[in-house]
């Protein structure tokens, strides 16, 4: 990823081949024409972007769930212990 190939994006896409259950062809367009009006053209804008800091914060949530984890194990081992 650099910074020339984010942004937005224009993404289109056309029906070729369409025809209903009986085999019969989409007789209110005409394929492949890329003419926005009729029902077999679509468009989409997309925005590409890119993250970034993704490792340091769920790396941080894994630090603190494990050093959790540890004081209740800590805990827990000390009461039993010390019940003798």
């Amino acid at each position: 990823m650099t910074s020339e190939n984010v942004g937005l994006s224009n993404n289109t896409a056309e029906l070729i081949e369409v025809s209903n259950d009986l085999g019969l062809p989409d007789i209110d367009s005409t394929p492949g024409n890329k003419n926005v009006s009729e029902d077999d053209f679509g468009k989409a804008d997309v925005i590409i972007t890119i993250k970034t800091g993704g490792i340091l914060f769920y790396g941080g949530i894994v630090l603190a769930v494990l050093a959790i984890f540890a004081l209740g194990a800590y805990a827990i081992n000390k009461k039993v212990l010390n019940r003798v």
